[in-house]
C-alpha cells in the first residue's frame, strides 16, 4: 500500500478522534464529578487536558497499527546481518542483552545502540529506560 493510501486512512482516523475528543471531555468531566472533584456546569481545563492526552495516545497507537497492517516498514530492505540479528533478539530485552546477541554477529556495542536508535518505533518499542520490545514478530 502506498503512502498516500496510508495517509488517507490515518486522516479518517484522525477526524474521528477529533469527534472523540469532545466525548472524552464529557466523560472525564462526569467521572470527575462522580468522584467529587468538579461540577457539571462546564467542562474544565483538567478534563480537556485529560482528553488531549487520550487522543494523543490513540493517535500514536492508530499510526503504529496502520504501519504494521500495511507493512510500511518491514525487514525486507535491511541488510541480511541486521535481519539475522533482529530474529536472534528476544521479544523483550535490555540493552546489555542485545549487545551480547549483537556481539555474536560481530556488531560492536556502539553499532548496536545505533541500530536500536535508527529503528526505534519502527522495529523496537523503548517501553522503559534500557528496555526494548520487538514490534514486528517473526
Amino acid at each position: 500500500m502506498c503512502n498516500q493510501e496510508l495517509d488517507e486512512q490515518l486522516g479518517g482516523i484522525y477526524s474521528k478522534l477529533e469527534i472523540y475528543a469532545i466525548r472524552f471531555c464529557l466523560i472525564l468531566q462526569i467521572i470527575r464529578w462522580a468522584c467529587g472533584e468538579s461540577g457539571l456546569d462546564f467542562i474544565d481545563e483538567t478534563s480537556v487536558r485529560g482528553a488531549i492526552e487520550l487522543i494523543a495516545y490513540f493517535r500514536k497507537t492508530a499510526q503504529r497499527v496502520q504501519e504494521i497492517i500495511h507493512e510500511s516498514y518491514s525487514l525486507e530492505g535491511m541488510p541480511t546481518d541486521n535481519i539475522k540479528l533482529y530474529k536472534a533478539l528476544p521479544d523483550d530485552f535490555e540493552t546489555a542483552e542485545g549487545i551480547e546477541v549483537a556481539s555474536i554477529f560481530g556488531m560492536s556495542p556502539d553499532s548496536f545502540k545505533r541500530f536500536l536508535k535508527d529503528n526505534k518505533e519502527k522495529l523496537f518499542e523503548n517501553y522503559k529506560h534500557g528496555k526494548y520490545r520487538k514490534i514486528i514478530s517473526l
